[in-house]
C-alpha cells in the first residue's frame, strides 16, 4: 500500500474580534481628513464670500482691502503728526503758514504762552486750542493730498475732526486722566517764550552792531561821533527788558505710566488716524457680520460641503447710504442722475457728458 499523501494548507488569517482591520482604519482616517479639508475649505470660501459682499458698502473695496487701506491711512496720519510736531512751534509763532498763505499773527504764540502760565485752567484751555488748531491744519493738508491722489486716499470727514477734538478735550479737562498736564504745558510755554525772547535779543544785537558802525570823525571837536548813539541806548534798554522776561525752567513732574501712555495715544490722535481706525473697524466688523450671514445661509441649505454659497443682495448686509433705494423698490430714473460704479469714474469730462445726457432726457 502506498502511503496517503498529506495535504498542507495555510491557516486563514484571524483578526481579534472588536478591532477594526487596517484597511478600514485607513479608509476611516482618509474620510476624516477629507471632512476636515472640506470644513476648512468651506470656511475659507465663506470668508471670501463675506469679503466680497462688502464691495457695495465700501464703494468697490472688499472688506479686507478696506481694512488694509485703513492701516495705510493710520500710518500716514501718524507720520503727518510726527512731522507736524517738528514745525508746529514755527507755525504757532507765525513764522510758517499753516495753510496756503494763512499765518497766525505776530506775537500770538508769546501772548498764548503768557495766557497758559496764569493758571492751571488756562493751561488746559491752551492745550486744547493748540492741539485743536494743529488737528485742523493737519486735516486740511491731508485732504489736499487726498484730493490730488483720488481715488487712492479717502478724505477725512467732519466727524473724524470732531472725534479728534473730543479726544483732545477729554485729555485737557478730565483731571484724573491728566493730573500733571498743566505743569507740562506751562513748562513748554515758558520754554517757548524763552526761545522767542532770545531770538528777539539776538536780532537787537545785530541792529546795535549795525548802528554802531555808522560813525564819523569830527575835526572840529577832534573826536569820533556816533549819530545813532541815542537809538543804540534805547535798543539796549529794550534788550534789558526782554532779558527780564526769560524765566527759569523747572522740569515738570513726570506723570505715571498710565498718564504717559494716554498722552502718547492722544498725541497721535488726529482726523487722519481717526479715519484710518474707522476704516479698519468698519472693514473687520463688516467682514465678521457678513461671515455670520454666509454661515447661516450655508446651514439653512444643508451644509453645501465643498461648494460656495452664493449670497443674494439683501437689505440686512447692503449699506443703504445716501439716495440708494432697496432692490425691491422701483426708481424713477428720469428725475435722478444715476451713476453706475461711481468709484470708477476717472475722467471728469466723461462724467460731465453723462450729466448732460441725463439732463436732456
Amino acid at each position: 500500500m502506498q502511503p496517503k499523501e498529506q495535504s498542507f494548507s495555510t491557516p486563514k488569517e484571524s483578526w481579534p474580534a472588536g478591532l477594526p482591520k487596517p484597511e478600514a482604519a485607513q479608509a476611516r482616517e482618509k474620510s476624516s481628513l477629507q471632512k476636515l479639508g472640506d470644513v476648512v475649505g468651506d470656511v475659507l470660501r465663506d470668508v471670501s464670500t463675506a469679503n466680497q459682499m462688502a464691495a457695495d458698502k465700501f464703494d468697490g473695496d472688499s472688506a479686507l482691502m478696506r481694512t488694509a487701506r485703513g492701516f495705510v491711512t493710520t500710518g500716514i496720519g501718524v507720520g503727518l503728526e510726527k512731522s507736524m510736531n517738528f514745525v508746529w512751534d514755527k507755525v504757532w509763532q507765525g513764522d510758517i503758514p499753516f495753510y496756503d498763505k494763512s499765518k497766525f499773527g505776530t506775537g500770538m504764540a508769546e501772548a498764548m504762552n503768557r495766557f497758559a502760565q496764569k493758571s492751571d485752567f488756562n493751561a488746559r484751555v491752551y492745550h486744547l486750542m493748540k492741539e485743536g488748531t494743529q488737528d485742523l491744519s493737519l486735516a486740511i493738508f491731508y485732504n489736499f493730498l487726498a484730493f490730488r491722489s483720488q481715488p487712492l486716499l479717502p478724505k477725512a470727514e467732519p466727524k473724524h475732526l470732531l472725534t479728534a477734538l473730543t479726544t483732545d478735550a477729554i485729555e485737557a479737562f478730565v483731571k484724573p486722566i491728566s493730573p500733571n498736564l498743566p505743569g507740562q504745558i506751562q513748562f513748554e510755554a515758558q520754554r517757548g517764550t524763552n526761545a522767542i525772547v532770545t531770538e528777539q535779543i539776538e536780532a537787537l544785537d545785530d541792529k546795535i552792531a549795525q548802528y554802531a558802525g555808522r560813525s564819523y570823525y569830527d575835526k572840529a571837536s577832534d573826536k569820533q561821533v556816533f549819530p545813532m548813539g541815542d537809538l543804540i541806548e534805547k535798543l539796549k534798554v529794550r534788550q534789558e527788558g526782554l532779558r527780564g522776561r526769560i524765566g527759569q525752567l523747572q522740569a515738570p513732574e513726570a506723570g505715571g505710566k498710565v498718564e504717559q501712555f494716554i498722552h502718547k495715544l492722544v498725541d497721535i490722535s488726529n482726523p487722519v488716524t481717526v479715519l484710518g481706525i474707522d476704516m479698519i473697524a468698519g472693514g473687520l466688523t463688516t467682514l465678521i457680520r457678513n461671515f455670520k450671514e454666509v454661515r447661516k445661509v450655508r446651514k439653512e441649505k444643508g451644509g453645501l460641503e465643498g461648494k460656495k454659497v452664493f449670497m443674494p443682495k439683501k437689505e440686512s448686509w447692503k449699506d443703504r447710504g445716501g439716495d440708494r433705494k432697496p432692490y425691491g423698490e422701483r426708481r424713477d430714473y428720469s428725475k435722478d442722475k444715476v451713476y453706475v460704479a461711481k468709484a470708477n469714474w476717472k475722467d471728469k469730462k466723461l462724467q460731465e457728458e453723462y450729466d448732460l445726457k441725463v439732463d436732456d432726457t
